[in-house]
């Protein structure tokens, strides 16, 4: 009897980690280096209010990277213009300009991009959104950790996800060339985001429709309004963990009644006007 109380009375106390605001900066090299860097404040669970610092760097042939790092409530800024975990972790804002900075004894990261575009925003349903900030944007930076250290020149992707509830079910596909960009999301039958090309590096961007994804033998088939792009030799690069900062004794008696899911990233391959490109696919869904 006393278990079963106990038990009812940590469920009965548990504010289930279901809000939340974070900001993702995602990035691609030529090599098929992929890194993420995630800010997060959860506003439920144990840690209410505490800010979350994660980067993963996953690169061919080397061991991956993994850094994490929290945060106070009174030690957290999180507006338009900053987002700050502490004072060792800031991503800044400002006259189109991106900038990250992270630092931790042995661990130091810096990025930079500049990115004019608008937001690209939508609703995955009546409670949650999603921003895309950059798509595809230039970025340069590098990172080190120990005696591993990198360049980090390629593009970037910077996205908010807001809202309430858990994070499941969805799956993101970002890829850039010169003359093609696209961030879209996909939550069952619905798709959401945009999908951008050009004749040329000098001709203004137009928007077109994406209809479907369709899975076949070889991979994915993206049919859209310009023809059909297909993804082939897609890999999965990791499985990691967006809930790390929630206490491991939360997510063991939450799970069964609200599951926090691994993401997992993939890359694939594909064309555009003759020229090969990376498809990077964050996909979010139960297993």
């Amino acid at each position: 009897m006393y278990r079963h109380s106990a038990l009812f009375f940590l469920f009965g106390c548990i504010e289930v980690p279901t809000a939340r605001q974070s900001i993702e900066w995602i990035s691609l090299d030529q090599t098929g280096s992929i890194s993420v860097i995630r800010l997060t404040q959860s506003d439920t669970g144990w840690f209410k209010g505490t800010g979350h610092f994660k980067a993963n760097l996953w690169t061919p042939n080397q061991s991956p990277l993994a850094f994490w790092d929290h945060a106070p409530t009174d030690h957290v800024i999180w507006n338009h213009a900053l987002k700050a975990i502490g004072h060792r972790h800031q991503l800044q804002y400002g006259d189109a300009e991106w900038r990250l900075d992270s630092h931790y004894d042995e661990w130091n990261l810096r990025l930079l991009t500049t990115c004019d575009d608008l937001d690209n925003r939508w609703n995955l349903d009546e409670n949650r959104t999603t921003i895309v900030h950059c798509i595809g944007s230039s970025h340069k930076g590098w990172s080190q950790s120990h005696d591993q250290s990198q360049m980090l020149n390629g593009q970037s992707w910077i996205l908010s996800h807001l809202g309430q509830g858990i994070e499941d079910n969805r799956t993101l596909y970002l890829a850039s060339t010169p003359t093609l960009r696209l961030a879209f999301e996909q939550q069952k039958e619905s798709l959401h985001g945009t999908l951008e090309t050009r004749p040329s590096i000098d001709k203004p961007w137009t928007t077109t429709t994406i209809h479907s994804i369709v899975t076949i033998d070889t991979g994915l088939q993206i049919q859209t309004d310009v023809g059909t792009l297909s993804i082939t030799a897609i890999e999965t690069i990791a499985i990691e963990s967006p809930y790390e900062h929630i206490a491991s004794w939360e997510r063991t008696l939450s799970q069964s009644l609200y599951p926090t899911h691994d993401i997992i990233w993939q890359k694939g391959q594909s064309t555009w006007q003759g020229q090969p490109f990376f498809l990077l696919i964050r996909q979010h869904v139960s297993h």
